[in-house]
């Protein structure tokens, strides 16, 4: 069976072609897990980590702000290497606040701000004194250009900043 993928967020997604008998939309289960199929789109679901493994292709994502002097250095790495990624930009894509969340809760406040940044010295110092996740994820929607840059998403870790050995070592140690 031909199948395609697609990335959404930090989920991938398998459906097969477009097929005009498909049924109407229903709702089905894999796992425990209900599984909703889309007319137009056949079965659009979320992959399971065994799919995963068995040759879906990890979407890479460098979020920033293309005129960034070290976002501008690791496209320039990730370029040379060869690694195929898909570039966010902060101010013109956006952000969700759910990923802001969950890149919170993963890497914490301390590690995803960046205190030596303009938009960081901005702030007033009792917001800088008294920041914590909740503070971070208003500041940071309010001010994406607060997230220390690059942020590089390979679609199980997440990684601030850029320093070539550690692209290297990275790469290195994972198959993506």
């Amino acid at each position: 069976m031909d199948v395609r993928f697609l990335a959404c967020s930090e989920e991938l997604f398998a459906f097969p072609p477009v097929r005009p008998e498909e049924p109407p939309a229903k709702t089905a289960s894999r796992g425990g897990e209900a599984e909703k199929t889309v007319p137009g789109f056949a079965m659009l679901r979320a992959l399971s980590n065994s799919e995963r493994q068995a040759g879906a292709r990890t979407v890479i994502t460098l979020y920033g702000i293309p005129n960034c002097d070290t976002v501008k250095k690791a496209r320039k790495w990730l370029d040379e290497h060869g690694v195929d990624y898909r570039f966010h930009d902060f101010r013109e894509d956006g952000l969700e606040r759910r990923q802001v969340k969950t890149w919170l809760a993963e890497l914490g406040w301390e590690t995803l701000v960046n205190r030596r940044s303009t938009s960081w010295k901005a702030l007033d110092a009792e917001a800088r004194d008294s920041m914590d996740d909740a503070a971070a994820l208003a500041a940071i929607l309010e001010s994406p250009t607060l997230i220390k840059r690059p942020l590089l998403d390979t679609g199980g870790e997440r990684h601030t900043g850029f320093a070539p050995a550690q692209y290297q070592k990275l790469f290195s140690a994972h198959t993506l």
